[in-house]
Parts: structure tokens; sequence; C-alpha cells
């Protein structure tokens, strides 16, 4: 919801961000269905437990927005993920993550720096669009040796 002006000045950040780049970069737009009803039905059930009733009758009215909503729309999130990669060691990524983030920062995105684990949760939700999952949850990277627990 931005004026012509302000999109127009977004691209051409964008574009000085894509003309100084001097390395290999991916992005990755994913999107996923956002599940409000679960989060409505939370909602509900616990407003009865808010001791003022017009605070828990708002609570209520809250949760039949979003129900509603869920039903009439189909709220999506979206994420963006840029991944930079560097011929050289580990500082030469840490670099080029680093200013990459700070000129998508200064456009106005939330952008942050992720470390190898956290990296490898993000970009694995974002190639599984089917199934909702929490990219937090630490997994194995990818030269990791993965072993069952002890029976």
């Amino acid at each position: 919801m931005r004026t012509g002006d302000e999109q127009a000045a977004l691209l051409a950040g964008y574009g000085r961000w894509l003309n100084s780049l001097n390395g290999p970069v991916q992005v990755v737009v994913s999107t996923q269905r956002v599940d409000l009803s679960s989060h409505a039905q939370r909602i509900n059930d616990r407003a009865d437990l808010i001791a003022g009733p017009a605070l828990a009758d708002l609570a209520r009215a809250y949760a039949a927005f979003l129900t509603d909503l869920a039903e009439k729309h189909d709220p999506l999130w979206r994420t963006v993920t840029v991944a930079v990669t560097a011929d050289a060691d580990n500082t030469e990524v840490l670099r080029r993550a680093e200013q990459t983030a700070t000129a998508l920062t200064a456009l106005g995105a939330n952008a942050v720096v992720l470390d190898g684990a956290r990296a490898a949760a993000v970009l694995t939700t974002a190639v599984d669009p089917y199934i909702p999952t929490d990219g937090t949850w630490p997994r194995s990277r990818p030269a990791e040796a993965i072993s069952g627990g002890q029976s």
C-alpha cells in the first residue's frame, strides 16, 4: 500500500542492490497459508478465562473476525530468503551476508544474518510449501552424521 513514488524508490534501491552484487545470490520466495482457524479457536477457548466480561467479549469478537477472515479470504504468509555464497572462507560469506542484510534493511525489509543451523532450518521450510513447519527447531547440517537414540 505504497504510493507510486514510494514504489519507484523501493525498486530503485532494489536495483542498486542487484547491481552491487559481485557473486552468486539465490532469492527464494515462499508462500504458505496462514492457519487462522486454529488461532481463532484458541482465542475463543481462552476467552472464558478472562476476568473482565468486556475484555472476554472483545476476545470472542476478535476470534469471530479471524474465523471470518479465514473463511472468506486466503491469508498468506510470504518469506523471502536471500542466500549468499563465496569462494573464500567463512569471513567472506559473513561479510557478503552482512552487506546484503544492511542493503535490504535500508529498503525497509526485516533482514538478519542467520547462523548455519538457522539458515538450514529456514531453507528447509522455504522449499516445503505444502507442510507448514516451524523453522526454529534444530536440523542437522549437510556434513553432520545423524544417529538414533540409545535404546
